[in-house]
């Protein structure tokens, strides 16, 4: 968390060399029209299948669950109360998936 310039993207960098997900889903949420499209914005990212009878957090879990890979939500000063929501719907584990949340504010 900081202004403009201060590192947060280095420092990004930085972690996601260390983890060394086989996959990173990077989204940046400022630039999304509405921040409430950040779910399927994922969804379509990991690849997942939209069903019917499946809620949106279960869909992420299903497709996240046991994947080393990281998230990055890059932006999410607007939003932070809805992206920690959906970060809430991926399984963290120490060997993955990883979530990474970067704000402004």
């Amino acid at each position: 968390m900081g202004p403009g310039g201060v590192g947060k993207s280095t420092l990004i960098g930085s972690l996601l060399e260390a983890l060394h997900p086989d996959d990173t889903v990077h989204i940046a949420v400022d630039e999304l029209a509405e921040s409430k499209k950040a779910p399927a914005v994922l969804l379509d990212a990991l690849n997942g299948r939209s069903l019917a009878e499946e809620s949106t957090a279960a869909q992420i879990r299903g497709a996240t669950e046991a994947r080393r890979m990281a998230i990055v939500f890059d932006g999410a000063d607007a939003s932070v109360a809805e992206i920690l929501d959906l970060a809430a719907a991926v399984p963290t584990r120490p060997n993955g998936p990883w979530i990474v949340i970067a704000s402004r504010v």
